[in-house]
């Protein structure tokens, strides 16, 4: 039994949709089996690391990082298996096969090459097996292309059988609502022919929905509100703990002021939050994320003139750990060139507020892989989508959220 955002499977031979919770279609499998396809050849799956103690790491490799090729681990192995292992294995759908056929045609003409020599293949054992042998490659590829055929066959049937199902549906809705305007007509002649009593109009306002008292549906509202941001400040505390135990890499770089593009190693999350009073009542002023990012490897780059003291001050109000090594001074000992290696850790922050006079949320983000501070805002029911975007985005995992918030300068 799994609910809405579960994630299910062995984290090994997960593909990237099934990692970061998207939609999954057939050709989340054939990446499932090309990760078995480099173990066969390279006796390792290609994410997995020794030194791995959590399966968030292997996961977010998965997601963000390209595998090493094959021929690294071994290279008697034929280059076709390289090229075949990088369209099976591409991080977006639409780059791998479309379906096992074709994967098997391009299996079958690589396996058509002549077979290189060497160590690898002379240590190959052959395994007696009783009564039959094994099947040949050539039957496995057979197999995977019958299956191809039969599933395109069995979708092509379920297709059919749902557009069928639907145009019953929708004859059977045309019927009921022609049936619906013929009562519908027949009722209002009658009623034409005489005008309502007086009993009839007091029955027709008893039947209506009664009106809501204003103070009610904005409690309503406020507490709608409340719980919208509450469920953004667990969302947030469960991402702040897997974070700090996976340490992830952001798939795409963070950029600071002076220092430019960097590497990030994500660490040291923590969220807090805190309520307001409105009408007597404990609501949720504000959530916050805090997490630093260090660069991986440190950042190195040359500033010259005035620009020198600007990073340096920039750097310590961040509290960053940097090295300055001065190449140049001008007559009275001012440092005019520098190269500076910088580390981090530079702080970043969300903050999550509740505005209850426009029922919107305030978010504002400061060093979210942009420089500076930038915000936006977005409905209380929005809010859920909105926060599962934002933590992405904090990964790197895809720029998404970059459509909620203003151009860049």
């Amino acid at each position: 039994m799994t609910q809405t955002g579960a994630t299910l499977g062995s984290p090994r031979y997960m593909s990237p949709e099934q990692v970061i919770g998207q939609k999954t279609d057939p050709r989340a499998d054939l990446f499932s089996l090309g990760v078995v396809l480099y173990e066969m050849l390279a006796g390792r799956t290609p994410f997995h690391h020794e030194t791995d103690t959590t399966p968030f790491a292997v996961m977010s490799r998965i997601a963000g990082e390209p595998h090493a090729p094959v021929r690294s681990h071994d290279p008697a192995i034929p280059e076709a298996f390289d090229r075949i292992l990088s369209r099976a294995l591409a991080k977006k759908p639409e780059q791998r096969y479309a379906t096992a056929g074709e994967m098997a045609r391009e299996l079958r003409a690589a396996a058509g090459q002549p077979a290189p020599s060497g160590p690898a293949y002379d240590k190959t054992v052959v395994v007696q097996r009783a009564p039959a042998a094994p099947p040949s490659a050539a039957s496995l590829l057979d197999d995977l292309e019958a299956f191809s055929r039969r599933h395109d066959e069995e979708t092509a049937a379920e297709k059919k059988r749902l557009e069928e199902e639907h145009r019953k549906r929708d004859a059977e809705e045309a019927r009921r609502r022609e049936e619906e305007k013929q009562r519908a007509t027949a009722s209002g002649t009658a009623a034409a022919a005489r005008r309502p009593g007086a009993l009839d109009m007091l029955r027709k306002q008893a039947a209506a929905p009664p009106r809501e008292d204003p103070a009610e549906t904005r409690a309503k509202a406020l507490t709608a509100l409340d719980r919208a941001l509450r469920a953004a400040n667990r969302y947030l505390g469960e991402f702040a703990v897997e974070a700090n135990s996976v340490r992830p890499a952001s798939a795409r770089p963070y950029f600071f002021q002076f220092v430019g593009a960097i590497p990030a190693v994500l660490s040291d999350a923590q969220t807090d939050l805190r309520p307001k009073l409105i009408d007597n009542r404990d609501y949720l002023d504000f959530t916050l994320l805090r997490y630093n990012v260090t660069a991986q490897p440190p950042a190195k780059m040359v500033i010259t003139g005035d620009d020198v003291a600007r990073l340096e001050a920039y750097l310590k109000g961040m509290k960053a750990a940097y090295e300055l090594q001065a190449t140049a001074r001008h007559d009275f000992g001012h440092v005019t060139r520098a190269i500076f290696t910088v580390k981090g850790p530079f702080p970043c922050e969300v903050v999550l507020r509740g505005d209850y006079d426009t029922l919107e949320v305030a978010i504002g983000l400061s060093n979210v892989r942009r420089a500076g501070k930038s915000a936006c805002r977005v409905a209380s029911a929005a809010l859920e989508e909105a926060v599962d975007e934002l933590c992405r985005y904090i990964l790197g995992a895809d720029d998404d959220f970059e459509r909620r918030l203003p151009p860049r300068r």
